[in-house]
């Protein structure tokens, strides 16, 4: 058998090959990458039929074989289907195509193989022709669902997020579970395309919009595509015949005879094609290929590397999530407990009510996680394909905060409540393993919900916690390594400090690891790593002797007795004194950065950058702190929480006041630029950058609570420029603010009470909790009466009056946007002024009372036009557009699109420019 460097050289030798090789990889280590555009080659394998198989059989079935087939070689593909469909009918040609291409023929199939390894090749948007469920499936396993799944018309929805490459499917024949918008025959062509002429398309349509859109401005790589003449080639060669420079890639089988190769070539050229060629029948030559191609990419190029959260699925047993920094030793007995209670379908050890979950008990630093996560291994070594939910439980502390997680986690809307969340999984098969389970356990909705969770079939929870659930779940302890695996470990990180010594077993050794380290497997790891500075394995054991000695004579608490690794952790604190004082900073810095120090944070909250680097290289030197693949700085929660807690004591230079002061600036800066700059291009980045950063912010927002003094308002004013990142994470969001309320509230904070009550009415809204909504928005109008903030006032009116617009109190509605135009008319304030026109309009549009909702929108968009707030403009020019055609003033239609473009191009967001375009085809269809 041929080894992959031989497969991938005897693809190389082929002509061109090795060219378009490297031109493909230049294009996959570009910030945008490729866009793959998948053929029904990568599907057969696992029993979907060809097209051309399946319009065969149909035409066996249909007895007008002879018919379809001549149909088929002149390239008539979609004229077949025309035939096809007028001879079977409707319901039957569309219930064949539900029998060949349904969910029900990958049941119980591994998803492995060319398809398996796409998406650690692109992160963005994906094309295909096929009808099948496949690539949803792959990418859900790799812990990458797509967020969008778009056909036929519906594609318009997807333009800003191929904008911003953002991942998404696009279906272009549409799916097999929904007949309507499927394209297959001649006529499908036309109403989708505008005409039955490949070369007479309507870039006013959706679809062929979307698709040359993408074919223009990104190189796409064919795979499992047979590239016959057919819709898409002959779309493609319009768009080359236009746009010379672009150059698309093939993964394509290399005809045997010369002739037959020039011909495919000369074709392959014409449609801007550059081939990479695999022997004819060595299909199994694609999947080294691809392989090959993702591991020539950097790290941070490589899509399949997980982003800072770790609340997601696992995708497969070599997850970066399931690695080990020191590799892994021993807790054989431990390992296949775990794995039984993953793999078996027996109830385990309880009491009531839910044989499902089981704990995981130890102490910090044993190794609880680190157990877990190598018996996940196992398991998904054993068991390919079954899904694996990694949930972060650190800092929960109830059920809000335990169910923000799980929706994360599964990738479901943030608008998604307890009861919604439940009934969602219960079509989803897997484990769910819980991190840190003890910061939820005081909380009894939080046990109640993991109770409902671990009822539902199919789903079973596997939980690390130092604290066990009696009369819940069964119970795995985890004890200290034996001493086998402590010597190993030992050894290890002795040669990694370079200590210049060599080091052997020996009894000494080992009686220290048993005797004083108890074999703990984190005391082992930080001890160790501190070899280079004493030398000998003598001089360190004497120093870390005489240390324990040292704070065993310290005053303690009645019960705080003195642990190993609390000896261990302080050696580590002054080894890191020892070598860089500065170093200390960073260590607490890191405290208050859980979910990781990204590189951009580092450097924004470090400035000097050399320094910076020697701090960084210590604490790794020490196995204090380690580093992921995109440069994100990590540290384990003990050492996290021994820092903390020194700070909190005010000990060695190190005090919280002081870390918090440090902090504050930068998440300040990050939340202050994205409200700034919310209407431009500006926004999307530094929306980005708070995206990344709000695990970590809202970690801060709860941890700088406590100081008192003027954190309170501190953080009131960060919560202020938070509003936008809250309706991207409403979960989280609300957490917040039910915890800044009983700040505010406590410190008299009147006018921030009313700010945040406002919020969490509209993320309530969001949620449908309608009556908790309304109550919050009551309680903000009374308070910024009270405060006399009329522009506060107004936004809190305006807010209700949509809720009960939404609700159809039609009376209600109209009450409070009339005191809220008042307000507005009385602040000056001409865009919130328009923005209630806007609303006023909006209700009654739904009504149908269009002459109405026109002399609203005409309002709002003469304030617009004043403020010369182009986005706002946009909009009320395309609801004026829709309301003008429903008077059929089509003269007042065309004047209002043209003008709903203008302004949407000019507001330089993506989205507003897609939605005047949406508004023009809905009116000209």
């Amino acid at each position: 058998m041929l080894t992959q460097d031989e497969r991938i050289s005897k693809i190389e030798k082929i002509e061109g090959n090795r060219e378009n090789l490297y031109r493909l990889l230049e294009q996959l280590k570009t910030t945008l990458g490729i866009i793959p555009f998948v053929g029904a080659g990568l599907s057969i394998p696992f029993g979907f039929p060809g097209w051309t198989g399946f319009l065969l059989a149909q035409g066996r079935k249909a007895r007008i074989n002879d018919e379809v087939k001549k149909r088929i070689e002149a390239g008539e593909y979609e004229e077949a289907a025309e035939d096809l469909l007028e001879a079977l009918g409707h319901r039957a040609f569309h219930d064949d195509i539900e029998n060949a291409f349904g969910n029900h023929i990958l049941e119980d199939k591994e998803l492995k193989g060319v398809v398996s390894l796409l998406p650690q090749l692109t992160k963005g948007p994906i094309i295909t022709t096929n009808f099948d469920h496949l690539l949803e499936r792959v990418f859900k396993n790799a812990g990458r669902p797509f967020e969008y799944v778009v056909w036929g018309a519906k594609s318009d929805m997807v333009t800003k997020a191929y904008h911003q490459n953002r991942s998404f499917l696009l279906k272009i024949h549409g799916d097999v579970e929904d007949s309507t918008d499927r394209v297959l025959t001649r006529s499908d062509y036309k109403k989708h395309y505008g005409d039955s002429d490949p070369f007479k398309i309507d870039l006013v349509n959706v679809l062929p919009s979307l698709l040359c859109q993408m074919l223009i401005s990104r190189p796409v790589l064919f795979l499992g595509c047979s590239l016959n003449q057919d819709r898409t080639m002959a779309i493609l060669g319009n768009v080359v015949k236009n746009h010379q420079s672009i150059a698309h890639y093939a993964i394509v089988e290399k005809p045997s005879q010369d002739g037959e190769l020039s011909k495919k070539a000369r074709y392959l050229s014409k449609h801007g094609i550059r081939p990479i060629w695999y022997p004819e029948g060595r299909h199994d030559l694609i999947e080294p290929l691809l392989e090959y191609l993702t591991e020539q990419l950097p790290p941070r190029m490589r899509p399949g590397q997980p982003q800072l959260t770790r609340n997601r699925l696992i995708y497969g047993a070599h997850d970066t999530l399931l690695s080990h920094r020191s590799g892994f030793y021993g807790r054989r007995e431990e390992i296949e407990n775990i794995v039984r209670h993953l793999s078996s379908d027996e109830k385990i050890a309880t009491v009531t009510v839910s044989p499902e979950i089981c704990s995981v008990k130890g102490a910090p630093g044993i190794g609880k996680t680190e157990v877990c996560k190598e018996a996940i291994k196992r398991y998904l070594l054993a068991n390919t394909g079954k899904r694996v939910y990694y949930v972060e439980l650190s800092e929960a502390r109830d059920e809000a905060g335990f169910l923000a997680r799980l929706v994360e986690a599964f990738g479901f809307s943030q608008v998604a409540g307890r009861d919604v969340f439940l009934d969602a999984i219960r079509t989803e098969q897997g484990i769910i393993y819980l991190d840190n389970l003890e910061d939820v356990i005081a909380d009894k909705p939080a046990i109640e919900l993991l109770t409902l969770l671990a009822g539902i079939p199919g789903i079973r929870v596997l939980a690390s916690s130092r604290e066990t659930l009696p009369r819940i779940a069964g119970n795995i302890p985890i004890r200290s390594l034996g001493i086998e695996a402590a010597v190993q470990l030992f050894l290890q990180e002795w040669k990694r400090s370079d200590a210049g010594s060599i080091l052997e077993d020996s009894e000494e050794l080992r009686v220290f690891l048993e005797k004083d380290l108890s074999c703990h497997p984190l005391s082992i790891v930080l001890v160790a790593a501190q070899a280079y500075q004493y030398g000998s394995f003598t001089l360190l054991r004497d120093g870390w002797n005489k240390y324990s000695v040292w704070l065993a004579k310290l005053s303690r608490g009645q019960e705080d007795t003195l642990s190993n690794l609390e000896v261990s952790l302080s050696l580590s604190f002054n080894a890191v004194l020892k070598e860089l004082q500065e170093a200390i900073e960073l260590w607490g810095v890191m405290g208050l950065f859980p979910e990781g120090l990204s590189v951009s944070a580092w450097e924004m909250l470090f400035r000097d950058i050399e320094v910076a680097k020697e701090m960084r290289e210590v604490l790794l030197r020490l196995n204090i702190i380690d580093v992921d693949s995109q440069g994100t700085l990590l540290m384990l929660a003990p050492l996290r929480q021994f820092i903390l807690d020194k700070a909190k004591r005010k000990e060695d230079g190190l005090n919280s006041l002081m870390l918090a002061d440090m902090v504050y600036p930068y998440f300040n800066s990050v939340a202050k630029e994205a409200y700034e700059h919310m209407c431009d291009e500006t926004h999307m980045t530094t929306l980005d950058l708070l995206l990344t950063e709000f695990p970590n912010m809202h970690h801060f927002i709860f941890f700088a609570g406590s100081l008192g003094g003027d954190w309170p308002r501190k953080l009131s004013n960060l919560s202020f420029y938070l509003y936008n990142y809250y309706q991207f994470n409403v979960l989280l969001g609300q957490e917040i603010l039910l915890y800044l309320l009983k700040l505010q509230t406590a410190n008299g904070l009147t006018l921030s009470i009313a700010h945040s009550s406002k919020y969490l009415g509209d993320l309530e809204s969001r949620l449908g909790k309608v009556d908790e909504a309304q109550g919050h928005y009551k309680d903000a109008i009374e308070l910024y009466r009270k405060e006399r903030d009329n522009l506060g006032l107004a936004n809190a009116i305006k807010s209700l009056g949509d809720l009960e617009s939404r609700l159809g109190k039609v009376d209600e509605a109209q009450g409070h946007y009339k005191d809220a135009i008042e307000l507005y008319r009385k602040e000056r304030a001409n865009l919130g002024l328009a923005n209630v026109y806007q609303s006023l309009g909006d209700l009654e549009r739904a009504r149908q009372e269009f002459k109405r909702a026109k002399t609203h929108y005409i309002k709002a968009r003469e304030l617009y036009i004043e403020e010369r707030e182009n986005m706002g403009l946009a909009y009320t020019c395309s609801e004026l557009a829709r309301v003008s055609h429903a008077l059929n003033d089509l003269n007042a239609c065309d004047k209002y699109l043209q003008e709903a473009i203008v302004s949407a191009k000019a507001s330089n967001v993506p989205s507003v420019v897609e939605y005047a375009l949406a508004v023009q085809r809905e009116i000209r269809s």
